[in-house]
C-alpha cells in the first residue's frame, strides 16, 4: 500500500501489512506482527508495533508507544504525554523522549539519548548508545549506557555500567557495577554484546 494514510479514528495494519508513506490517526495506530511503515507514524493517542514490525522514520504518540519483541524504529520516538516501552530485543535508532517513563525489555536498546521526565528502566543486557536523563533510573544486570547518566536516583544492578559520567543524588551499585571498563565482564569499555547489536548503531 502506497501513499499518505490519514485515519479519522483508529488505523490497524494486519500481520505482514506494509505501507509506503506517512500514516496518522486521531487515536490509535497498530501495526501487526511482521508489518511495517516506510514513513512517519503520528497518533493522537497510542502507537503499538507488533513483534518484528518496523517504522523507517519518526514515531510520535499522544500517549503510549509500545514496540513488540524484535520490532524497531529507525527514526526518533516521542510520547507526548505518557511512556515508551520496548519489548525484548526491540530497538530505536533515534532519540527517545517521553513525558513520563521509558522501559527497555531484556536485550532492547536505543542508538541515541533517552530523555524522559520521570523514570527509566533498562532490562537485563539492554543498553543506550548515548545519554540517559531522567529522575529515577534502574539498570538491570548487564545493562549499560555509553555516555552520561544524569538524574536524581540511580540503581545499577550486577555488572551494569555507564560509559563517561554519572551525575545523581543517590546511587546504588550492585556487584561489579560501575564505570564501563572497570568490570571483568566488560569488553572494549562496554559490556559484552553477545548479539552484536551495537553494529546497528554504527
Amino acid at each position: 500500500m502506497e501513499g499518505i494514510i490519514v485515519a479519522g479514528s483508529t488505523l490497524a495494519l494486519g500481520a505482514g501489512a506494509l505501507v509506503t508513506g506517512d500514516v496518522s490517526a486521531t487515536t490509535t495506530i497498530a501495526v501487526g506482527a511482521d508489518g511495517g511503515v516506510n514513513g512517519e507514524v503520528y497518533a493522537g493517542t497510542t502507537v503499538a508495533l507488533g513483534a518484528n514490525s518496523f517504522v523507517t522514520e519518526d514515531v510520535s504518540a499522544g500517549t503510549t508507544v509500545a514496540l513488540g519483541a524484535d520490532a524497531f524504529v529507525e527514526g526518533a520516538v516521542e510520547s507526548r504525554r505518557s511512556s515508551v516501552t520496548l519489548g525484548v530485543n526491540a530497538y530505536i535508532k533515534g532519540i527517545t523522549t517521553a513525558a513520563s517513563s521509558a522501559t527497555l525489555g531484556a536485550g532492547a536498546y536505543t542508538c541515541s539519548d533517552i530523555i524522559v521526565n520521570a523514570s527509566a528502566v533498562l532490562g537485563a543486557g539492554s543498553f543506550v548508545v548515548g545519554n540517559l536523563r531522567t529522575v529515577t533510573m534502574t539498570l538491570a544486570a548487564g545493562a549499560f549506557v555509553t555516555k552520561e547518566i544524569k538524574g536524581t536516583t540511580a540503581t545499577l544492578g550486577a555488572n551494569a555500567c555507564y560509559g563517561e559520567n554519572i551525575d545523581v543524588t543517590t546511587l546504588t551499585l550492585g556487584a561489579g557495577a560501575g564505570q564501563c571498563g572497570a568490570s571483568a565482564h566488560s569488553y572494549n569499555g562496554l559490556h559484552n554484546d553477545t548479539d552484536n547489536d551495537l553494529k546497528e548503531c554504527s
